[in-house]
């Protein structure tokens, strides 16, 4: 047997050193898991909350922006689709309410206007009876003329009392017209022409009811407000680069400067609501056309 007396500090000065390395080894790893978790927090988790909170501002329809910079790019991209995207959804909700109100608008001013129709008709039968009555009682005395007035301004209280719709076709607007001409025409005689061009392809085309009339009546009205003058309407309506067109144009008196330039600047100024007006035919009118097609 062979025996080796060595001192305890040599043997374990290795082990010792091992142990030292793997503490301090220990502790690094500690300090970087630390840092690491630190940064994780900062530049992950806070950029998570912070979408968090400002999405749950956007639920309660609030027009919220993320303002605060993320120091990862990933992070910056989101907060800028976040922002585009509640933007848009902002915009496409106040469309909706705004044409909302205006189709209420439309809906309320239909109302209205039927209302007052109800109001003018007070027993339309009576008013039917009342006029064949007259009808009957100018063919009587060979009063042609006045029964044939009768007829026009019946069949024409007829078609512009039904207000089961704001729309009509092109055909019965048409119609409706040529009564008005017919009517005005037994009033100013030789001295009124009207014109009508139409495509019959077009008749099935829907119109605003009674858009037509205001400007035939102003029409005659100014244009042959003068004695011993006479006057030619032309209406025509066709399309142009598939748009509907409809021209109303005559060779009468023609209209000051000053008064069309009023009457543009009511278009101009249309959708700032409801204007008081004397030319109440004409505004009425536009304001319906803005009311269903808008810039259309």
């Amino acid at each position: 047997n062979y025996i080796c007396l060595t001192n305890r500090e040599e043997v374990t000065r290795e082990s010792n050193l091992a142990w030292i390395v793997c503490w301090v080894i220990g502790f690094i790893l500690i300090f970087l898991f630390s840092i690491n978790g630190f940064l994780i927090a900062k530049y992950i988790g806070k950029p998570v909350t912070v979408l968090k909170d400002h999405f749950r501002q956007a639920e309660n329809e609030e027009n919220v922006t993320i303002a605060d910079k993320a120091f990862l790019v990933e992070f910056e991209s989101l907060y800028q689709s976040f922002n585009h995207m509640v933007n848009k959804i902002h915009n496409l909700a106040n469309q909706i309410y705004e044409d909302k109100l205006e189709h209420q608008e439309l809906v309320t001013e239909m109302k209205e206007s039927q209302i007052q129709a109800l109001q003018m008709q007070i027993n339309p039968h009576f008013l039917y009876n009342t006029l064949d009555c007259i009808n009957w009682q100018a063919r009587l005395d060979g009063n042609k003329k006045v029964s044939e007035m009768i007829l026009c301004i019946g069949k024409f209280f007829r078609s512009n009392m039904s207000m089961s719709s704001e729309f009509t076709t092109i055909k019965d607007e048409i119609e409706n017209i040529r009564l008005y001409i017919k009517l005005s025409q037994l009033r100013f005689g030789s001295r009124l022409h009207c014109f009508i061009d139409v495509k019959e392809e077009l008749y099935p085309y829907q119109v605003i009811k009674l858009l037509l009339q205001p400007f035939v009546e102003n029409s005659i009205k100014y244009g042959l407000e003068e004695e011993n003058t006479s006057e030619n309407i032309w209406i025509w309506v066709g399309e142009e680069e598939e748009e509907l067109v409809i021209s109303i144009r005559d060779d009468g008196n023609g209209i000051e400067p000053e008064k069309l330039d009023y009457i543009r600047n009511l278009w101009a100024t249309i959708e700032g609501g409801y204007q008081k007006t004397d030319s109440i035919g004409m505004y009425n009118a536009m304001r319906r056309l803005y009311l269903c097609y808008k810039d259309q």
